[in-house]
């Protein structure tokens, strides 16, 4: 009796276990679910953190020319104002030099404003800051009227056409051998490419071919300025003498050999 008695309660423990609605049929593929559900999640994260978030990536050494265009000129091209700590920046040549140092300068994370960081630059669609020199908001003036955040990027060297580059100009990643002007101007004016020694410099980066980088012409003075100095290169020639030190440092000669000292020497 107690044999056939045990055998009924395992009978009847295995039905149980197979019923519908049976907590044992759903706790155990739930668990299972919410492990897969996780781990696809950290995953997908990770992924987004590493390398794989696209090119540029890890080792990558990508260039893009660039100018600021405000209102009807370019500005001198930007400088490295902090230590570069992202491997985002510049060497005074009118080149975005991207090669990120970490993950998250890669892939769209290698954005204007990334670079920005190193180069003083803060860029929104309504404003634009540089180091010391601009500061200005959609709606401060132009000669032509109200001016406004625009850019506009260039495929390459061969591409005439262009187009704008839409939203936040400052969330934009750039892409290698691009070609991007950064404009604050009037509704209506259009937008140039940089100069042709900003596309040559792109053709052939400094960095690269160990080519010094060709002086850039200031617009606001029309004068060289040395790709390694705020100073013109011309500074030295064109630094007037003071008269007053002129005369004090190099006196007369005359002045050394008064002439009643000339007189007693001379032979009778």
């Amino acid at each position: 009796m107690g044999k056939a008695s045990s055998s009924k309660k395992v009978a009847r423990a295995a039905r149980a276990a197979g019923r519908p609605g049976s907590g044992r049929q759903w706790g155990w593929p739930l668990a299972i679910t919410g492990v897969v559900v996780v781990g696809v999640l950290l995953i997908v994260f990770s992924r987004g953190l590493g390398e794989d978030s696209g090119p540029p990536i890890l080792g990558d050494h990508w260039h893009t020319a660039y100018g600021i265009y405000v209102c009807d000129e370019f500005i001198t091209p930007l400088r490295d104002v902090v230590e570069d700590q992202t491997g985002l920046h510049t060497h005074d040549d009118s080149l975005m030099h991207i090669h990120p140092f970490s993950t998250a300068y890669t892939g769209d994370r290698a954005t204007i404003n990334a670079w920005g960081e190193t180069v003083g630059l803060e860029l929104s669609a309504t404003e634009i800051k540089t180091e010391g020199d601009v500061d200005l908001e959609n709606g401060d003036p132009c000669p032509d009227g109200p001016g406004s955040i625009q850019a506009m990027k260039w495929d390459s060297i061969a591409d005439e056409e262009g187009e704008p580059i839409p939203g936040d100009p400052g969330d934009y990643a750039m892409q290698d051998g691009e070609i991007i002007t950064i404009a604050f101007v009037a509704e209506g004016t259009e937008i140039p490419k940089p100069g042709p020694e900003v596309l040559a410099t792109l053709q052939a980066p400094p960095d690269v071919t160990g080519q010094s980088v060709p002086p850039i012409v200031d617009p606001s003075t029309e004068s060289t300025v040395p790709a390694d100095s705020s100073v013109p290169a011309d500074s030295s020639s064109t630094v007037p003498a003071d008269p007053a030190t002129s005369d004090t440092s190099a006196p007369a000669t005359d002045s050394t050999a008064p002439p009643e000292t000339t007189a007693t020497t001379a032979a009778p």
